[in-house]
Formats: C-alpha cells, sequence, structure tokens
C-alpha cells in the first residue's frame, strides 16, 4: 500500500483535544479470501464515522522475518526527554548520538552524547532513578553510535509517551512503541511481539575503521 494514500486519510482525521475526544482508526479486512484489498476507518471524533476501501498494490505475499539479534541494553525512557536530548546534541552541531552504557552492582547509567571536532556536545546522563526512565536493563557494558535524523525522524512520527530502546556494540538498534495507547510501553518486546500491537523500528549503527 502506497504510504502517502494511507497518510492522506489519516490527516483527515480529528486530533484529541480538551473538547474533543478525537477519531479512532480502525482496520479490517471484509474477507479472508480477498486480501489484496482491507478497510480503513475513522470512528468518533466531530464527525460520523468515514470508510475507505483501499487496494494493495500487489495482492501476493511474501514473507518479511524480523531481524534475529541479540541485545544487551534496553531501556524504556520518555520519548520527550529522549528528543530533547537529540536536539541538544544537534545545537552542537552533531549528526550522530552515542549511547553508553555502564553496568553496575549498585547503579547502571546511560550516557548519550554527540562527538563534534574530537569534542563532547550535548551530554546527558541517566540512571534507573532518573524520573525520565521507567526501566533500565544492561547485561555488560555497551557503546554504539547512530544517526540523529533517522532516530529524530521515528520518534516526531509517534504519540508514544514512551519507547524502548535496545543495542549492543555494532548491533542496529530496535525501538519499539505499544499502539494500545500513547501511556503504554513495550516492557519485552521478544515477548510482546505478535501478543501486542506494536510497531519496530530497526536503525543500523554507524560503524568506523
Amino acid at each position: 500500500v502506497r504510504a502517502e494514500k494511507i497518510m492522506r486519510i489519516l490527516n483527515r482525521g480529528n486530533k484529541k483535544t480538551k473538547k474533543n475526544s478525537g477519531d479512532n482508526v480502525r482496520i479490517s479486512i471484509p474477507n479472508v479470501n480477498e486480501i489484496d484489498r482491507f478497510d480503513l476507518s475513522l470512528r468518533g471524533g466531530l464527525r460520523d464515522n468515514r470508510r475507505w476501501e483501499i487496494t494493495n498494490i500487489e495482492s501476493a505475499t511474501t514473507s518479511c522475518p524480523l531481524p534475529k539479534l541479540k541485545f544487551t541494553s534496553r531501556i524504556i525512557m520518555s520519548k520527550a526527554r529522549l528528543l530533547n536530548i537529540l536536539s541538544d546534541i544537534g545545537a552542537g552541531f552533531s549528526d550522530h548520538v552515542t549511547l553508553e552504557s555502564t553496568m553496575s552492582n549498585t547503579l547502571s547509567f546511560l550516557r548519550i552524547y554527540g562527538i563534534r571536532d574530537g569534542n563532547v556536545v550535548g551530554e546527558s546522563e541517566l540512571t534507573a532513578n532518573d524520573a525520565d526512565i521507567v526501566e533500565m536493563h544492561i547485561r555488560q557494558d555497551d557503546k554504539v553510535t547512530y544517526a540523529i535524523e533517522y532516530l529524530a525522524n521515528f520518534l516526531k512520527s509517534i504519540d508514544n509517551e514512551y519507547v524502548t530502546l535496545e543495542f549492543s556494540k555494532k548491533m542496529p538498534m530496535r525501538i519499539s512503541v505499544d499502539l494500545r495507547g500513547s501511556d503504554n510501553y513495550i516492557a519485552d518486546p521478544s515477548y510482546s511481539y505478535g501478543k501486542v500491537p506494536s510497531a519496530e523500528f530497526y536503525l543500523a549503527p554507524r560503524i568506523e575503521g
């Protein structure tokens, strides 16, 4: 399905305000024997329920398995805080963000920073006791770098309050969000996959040398 077609319909929906509960999105397949089309509905809000029939570009289904990755660091944190940190790093003219997690017997912590001309810019240090951290599980020390642009664009495209970050040395990062509600979060994506509606974004690391 063309993404612009879906976005054009979603932009017709009413956002949640103090006086309006906003529209809910419903996707359904009227006939399981017809996999080349589905219905998209906007329900509630200020208008009556509206429905569109969407035809798939290609009806043939192909298998697209998820990457089988083992992560050693998992952080569940406030999306707003993470975006603010990325903005601080970008203000220092760095295009990449480095996540450095440290395991400790007393209190594990996560450093997030950028590098510009050999200097650290926009550094923030978070611990498991931080108000913006829901969970922090670190099994070993990790340090990995990613492009700010792609990470920030994904975060800005979702309405969730919390995001789950998983990463390991020289490995892609998995960012997971719970689609059941803005205040929900994915505590364990490996367990939750297929059991709760979720979205996952994989970001390749920057490999130097």
